[in-house]
């Protein structure tokens, strides 16, 4: 069995819309009790770490959720975000927190997992693309294990044709885009390794499951996405563990739920 913690998009710093970042050192510090009280084998973030300032601010308050993530009793992993490299370097970010820089992956209690880390940069066209590199590194990393593989990423990798549109009547809808242009491409290299039970992102600020072909897919919930209703910070973070039946995840905060997802029979 595999048992990680996630959070993602923790937005530290300050207030900023309806990311609540203030709130994130409270927030932060329950997810690190809960996973320590968990025992899991690993906690991983889904990147936005940060606010988005300038690079000053930034590294500051990097620094300062790098202290936070160093009372985990257990290995953590980071993948990036678009607000991570607005101001950061890939390796400023590597160097503050201790992990790669680019894509890596890990064995790990009986599993394969890929912290996947292509381009999340947007060009003229308000479009996202992973490079053909990016593209070719994962399916090298699949086809070099036989382990069931679990894949986390910031963007998410589940869009249909529609959400990979830049719409110019909808300005509040597409302030980022949310995918991957080649998400067709990116999942048929999924599916056809035969590996991948889930993959995770974080990245839209809200909950959502797709299984597309026999993977998992999950958006995960920000950590400090306001709530309209009460004007805070939800805390999402999730317990999840993955055995021989399928996926389960524990949420906790607001919005959060307890569910499983079985495996397809073979």
């Amino acid at each position: 069995m595999l048992r990680f913690a996630v959070v993602t998009d923790i937005h530290y710093g300050f207030d900023q819309g309806s990311k609540k970042g203030a709130q994130a050192p409270r927030l932060i510090e329950r997810f690190i009790k809960r996973a320590n009280d968990n025992r899991v084998d690993f906690s991983v973030d889904l990147g936005d770490r940060v606010i988005y300032k300038d690079s000053v601010q930034d590294r500051f308050y990097l620094e300062k959720l790098r202290d936070h993530f160093n009372k985990l009793a257990n290995p953590h992993y980071h993948v990036h975000g678009n607000h991570d490299l607005g101001h950061l370097t890939r390796d400023e970010n590597a160097a503050i927190l201790g992990v790669p820089g680019d894509s890596y992956s890990r064995d790990i209690n009986g599993h394969h997992v890929i912290f996947w880390n292509p381009n999340v940069r947007i060009n003229d066209h308000k479009e996202m693309h992973a490079s053909p590199d990016e593209i070719q590194w994962l399916r090298d990393d699949l086809a070099g294990t036989t382990l069931p593989c679990v894949v986390f990423s910031h963007i998410p990798l589940d869009n249909r044709p529609n959400e990979t549109v830049y719409d110019k009547n909808d300005p509040t809808k597409w302030i980022f885009p949310s995918h991957y242009q080649q998400g067709p491409e990116i999942r048929k290299i999924l599916e056809d390794s035969g590996k991948v039970r889930l993959c995770m992102a974080g990245h839209r600020h809200l909950n959502r499951h797709r299984e597309i072909n026999g993977i998992h897919y999950i958006i995960h919930q920000s950590l400090t996405q306001r709530n309209p209703n009460t004007g805070h910070a939800r805390g999402a973070h999730s317990i999840i563990e993955i055995d021989n039946t399928g996926t389960h995840i524990k949420g906790y905060g607001v919005g959060q739920n307890t569910r499983v997802l079985p495996f397809p029979k073979p």
